[in-house]
């Protein structure tokens, strides 16, 4: 199907929907284009990757026992 007309029947379908369908479908719609906009590049990923690894190599890491005990206090 044509993506005009998909655009077309999703209107008429909000238009017949009830205020909770509205909602979800909102709600739906806002997650999605939101995690697109979120979306990195492959560059900046492994830029992200290597700082977290330099962080690791650093000593920058705690264990998952000094976590523990550490959630132990809150």
């Amino acid at each position: 199907m044509e993506i005009a007309l998909i655009r077309k029947h999703l209107h008429q379908y909000i238009d017949k929907a009830v205020d909770e369908q509205i909602q979800e479908i909102y709600t739906l719609l806002e997650a999605k284009v939101e995690a697109l906009q979120e979306t990195i590049s492959i560059e900046q990923y492994n830029k992200e990757i290597e700082a977290s690894e330099a962080e690791y190599d650093n000593g920058n890491f705690i264990t998952h026992s000094e976590l523990r005990k550490e959630a132990e206090q809150w």
